[in-house]
């Protein structure tokens, strides 16, 4: 994860723009923001690509940076443009269960995963 505070860190200091600013412009709080840059693993929740699209766009990132840091939060593979990650039981997963595929030309633009909040047969659904 030191390559994704890594980035980050090149990326905020390109901009030019303070810590707190652009957490605040981003809407992430400025806690999560520096504790990702200082290492700290992003945590996987449904709308963590989504920040990290709003991030890109508060430092003015161009499609493919913000590709490379949803891939390095593992948001999305090289694979497959969405992690897939281990097979887990769904009711205890945020993520595209293993085997399902996404396609398009932005899946990182949609929200995507299991909703523990919406079942069937006592097992979460996907939604997107």
């Amino acid at each position: 994860m030191a390559k994704f505070a890594g980035q980050l860190g090149s990326y905020i200091s390109r901009a030019g723009l303070p810590v707190r600013r652009v957490a605040s412009q981003a809407g992430i709080p400025h806690q999560t923001l520096y504790n990702w840059l200082n290492g700290t693993q992003p945590r996987w929740h449904a709308g963590l690509p989504r920040d990290l699209q709003r991030l890109g766009a508060t430092l003015d990132l161009a499609e493919d940076e913000i590709a490379q840091l949803l891939r390095l939060t593992e948001c999305i593979s090289a694979r497959s443009e969405l992690f897939d990650g281990q097979e887990a039981p769904m009711k205890y997963s945020l993520r595209i269960p293993k085997g399902w595929d996404v396609s398009g030309d932005a899946p990182y633009r949609y929200e995507m995963g299991l909703d523990p909040a919406v079942t069937y047969e006592n097992h979460a659904c996907v939604t997107i």
